[in-house]
């Protein structure tokens, strides 16, 4: 008799434990829910304020050429490519460009065979292209 009434003593007790516990879950996946919507919202989201206009201007230029000469002598062929190089130089200095903002590529002598009456190479130079 003594452990049947025992029993019925532990039963509001075992009740209470269980309705706590169910409202406790139930408050901590609503928390948890509000506080995950709220976190996926705000990183999916992207907010701009404000306005802003300026006008820039650009300090960087590329030009890129050829300077090609044909000479029947390679030693003039040569100068004159370092005179048309030394034109270039002043024409941009003049024009606010800095030698040291300025790059060649190197000198480029190649000898010109005559052709024969057939079209084909012959061993023969006929003059020497000086590029740069």
């Amino acid at each position: 008799m003594n452990g049947s009434r025992n029993m019925e003593s532990k039963k509001p007790v075992g009740l209470m434990c269980l309705l706590v516990t169910v409202i406790s879950l139930a408050t901590l996946v609503y928390v948890t829910r509000d506080l995950t919507e709220r976190f996926l919202v705000e990183r999916t989201t992207i907010e701009v304020k404000g306005y802003a206009e300026k006008k820039i201007v650009s300090d960087f230029a590329v030009w890129s050429g050829r300077f090609v000469v044909r000479h029947a002598n390679m030693t003039d062929a040569y100068r004159m490519v370092e005179e048309d190089r030394a034109k270039v130089l002043e024409f941009l200095k003049k024009n606010g460009i800095d030698h040291s903002d300025v790059t060649f590529n190197p000198l480029s002598i190649y000898p010109q065979y005559k052709l024969s009456d057939t079209g084909a190479s012959t061993n023969i130079v006929e003059s020497y292209e000086a590029s740069l």
